[in-house]
């Protein structure tokens, strides 16, 4: 083997090191980065946060000073109207990036709470400002992370029944789980009947329902919290224009080396 090869092979076996520490990393790696970027990146994920089912991560107004990605459990994001009602705008998964949303005004938007027992990787972001100065892929994935949100955030804002919305909402899910390499036949939700409607903003009534139409009509069985994706396809139909999720199938449920 020639020293090129050996370098390569060096690399990929740092990098699955780097990305099972921080799921930030994994976040770059599909851009391509070179040993020393990912090296430089590494060196400021050295952060841990480890929160108790119900603790905060942050709060609504909280100045910002870091990034978090989601190690393990589940954490959902929300903020108080002006009359006190909590509304609910996301869920955060392994591998998700929280924080985006103050990097503009410098306070956070919103609260993020656990929904389960969870660690995160920390970043503070005025070093990871310095990094993406000297990377521009890392600087550029940022702006993609953006762009998504946005655009996840316009699809839901448009007009889709509840059964696209709640259809939607699980091949949001199986995306994200195929996306950092978990399986995505079976989804376990942390998160309560209440805080799904809440963040597709229906009825608690109408998601359960909804759920238990798609259950009869065989597209996924559902146990407690546990949801089976049967029949990926015709859920896919189901969800209308409310998913931009990817083809996937069981079969090609994880990432391959």
């Amino acid at each position: 083997m020639n020293s090129k090869s050996r370098a390569v092979v060096f690399d990929i076996e740092r990098l699955r090191d780097y990305s099972r520490d921080c799921p930030l990393i994994d976040l770059f790696l599909p851009d391509g980065l070179d040993r020393d970027s990912v090296e430089s990146l590494a060196a400021i994920c050295k952060g841990r946060a480890s929160l108790e089912t119900g603790a905060h991560l942050f709060l609504q107004e909280d100045h910002f000073n870091s990034l978090y990605t989601v190690r393990q459990g589940a954490l959902k994001s929300y903020f108080l109207d002006k009359d006190g009602r909590e509304r609910v705008t996301g869920f955060s998964l392994p591998g998700d990036l929280l924080g985006l949303d103050a990097v503009y005004s410098g306070v956070h938007r919103c609260s993020a709470q656990a929904l389960a027992a969870s660690s995160l990787c920390q970043v503070p972001f005025t070093k990871l400002e310095k990094v993406a100065d000297q990377v521009p892929e890392l600087h550029r994935q940022l702006v993609r992370l953006m762009s998504r949100e946005i655009a996840d955030q316009q699809i839901r804002a448009a007009d889709h029944t509840a059964l696209e919305r709640v259809a939607g909402f699980l091949l949001d899910l199986t995306r994200r789980s195929q996306q950092r390499g978990f399986p995505v036949e079976a989804l376990k939700l942390d998160m309560s009947r209440s805080d799904i409607a809440n963040y597709l903003r229906l009825a608690t009534e109408t998601v359960s329902r909804s759920l238990s139409d798609l259950q009869r009509a065989g597209l996924i069985k559902i146990h407690l919290r546990d949801i089976k994706i049967v029949d990926p396809e015709r859920l896919r139909i189901s969800a209308g224009s409310m998913t931009t999720a990817p083809e996937w199938s069981a079969d090609h449920a994880r990432y391959r080396d």
